[in-house]
């Protein structure tokens, strides 16, 4: 990656001999990526190991992160690879579980595990510099990209951090949105120089939990996946409510839900505004989920029962994914990801 590599044209020959042609443009500036490391961690457990608690701090420092740089077509190569700066990540993990019951024919267990992480960026590249400048070009003449949110690097924000322009809602006298300059002025024209860092979208604390029960020959489990304190980008309200000519065939709200007479207070823009909805802090929702991932439900018939039938073992089981979902946004995920609910029953034996 630090080297520019050639490839020959060994089947073509030219007066001056063989041809060749450059494979990867070199970066001579090119350092390694360096990371550190630091891990505190205990695992302690309790009335004879019936309860299981093990907590963990991190601490990670990555300097020189090497990234692929992308290239327009016409500099003859695609991207090439460079040091885009130093990025922390510190957190904590506790994994938890107990047997809560156990005799000869019963078996609880209860299990969690909980997770919460941030990053930020502590140095920037000055090809980043350049990325965040060519961004909000884009931000601001490339159609297919003027609605979406588009990532930057800032020193001291969270690699994942949602870009927008920041925004006081609907002014209920006139439908118009209400924009707020970096100087903190407000205005009703929308510009990509106030564009900031608004939210992170990482959770508080994320995890799963779930049960493992077991009486003689039956086998029940459970896995609970949850999410607690982010934020997200509400695409679809942009996509399906606020960035559409509501005379065409689309969602109910873009009739209900924007502004029409004045003194109206509205979530969405006026009803005959059909100017481009850009980036703004008013589609960032808090999001906190859960999610009944999985069931799985089995029994064991008796030796008697499947000998008879020349087994030597048998079991009937059903498993059951994305049960159930809870989200405090609403997601309407449409057809490009449906949320896809899935019931598996099978046989197991041997002979």
């Amino acid at each position: 990656m630090a080297q520019t590599t050639y490839n020959y044209y060994t089947t073509s020959w030219y007066p001056t001999g063989v041809g060749a042609v450059t494979n990867n443009y070199g970066n001579e500036n090119l350092k390694w990526q360096q990371t550190h490391n630091y891990d505190a961690g205990i695992d302690l457990g309790l009335f004879k190991d019936r309860v299981i608690i093990s907590p963990r701090y991190y601490y990670k420092l990555t300097k020189g992160m090497l990234a692929d740089i992308q290239l327009p077509p016409s500099a003859g190569f695609s991207s090439y690879t460079d040091n885009l700066g130093d990025m922390a990540n510190k957190g904590w993990e506790l994994n938890f579980r107990v047997t809560a019951y156990h005799n000869r024919d019963w078996n609880i267990n209860v299990f969690a595990n909980l997770v919460h992480n941030t990053n930020v960026i502590k140095k920037i590249s000055n090809s980043l510099t350049s990325y965040n400048d060519k961004a909000n070009q884009a931000q601001q003449g490339d159609s297919s990209l003027r609605t979406t949110p588009l990532l930057h690097y800032q020193e001291g924000q969270s690699v994942n951090e949602i870009y927008a322009v920041r925004s006081l809602g609907i002014d209920p006298e006139n439908g118009k949105e209400i924009f707020v300059k970096k100087n903190g002025t407000h205005t009703y024209t929308y510009d990509v120089n106030d564009i900031a860092p608004i939210a992170d979208p990482t959770p508080k604390v994320q995890g799963s939990f779930g049960t493992a029960l077991s009486y003689k020959g039956f086998q029940f489990n459970t896995t609970f996946i949850t999410t607690i304190g982010g934020k997200d980008y509400n695409q679809t309200l942009v996509d399906r409510v606020d960035d559409v000519n509501p005379r065409y065939n689309v969602d109910s709200r873009a009739l209900s839900g924007r502004w029409q007479h004045p003194g109206d207070h509205a979530q969405f823009k006026s009803i005959s505004d059909l100017s481009v909805t850009y980036p703004t802090s008013r589609f960032i929702q808090n999001l906190s989920t859960l999610d009944l991932s999985s069931v799985y439900i089995s029994y064991d018939f008796s030796k008697r029962v499947y000998s008879h039938l020349a087994m030597k073992n048998l079991r009937v089981a059903l498993t059951a994914n994305e049960v159930y979902f809870w989200s405090t946004e609403k997601i309407e995920r449409g057809i490009d990801y449906p949320y896809a609910r899935s019931f598996t029953f099978s046989i197991q034996t041997s002979f």
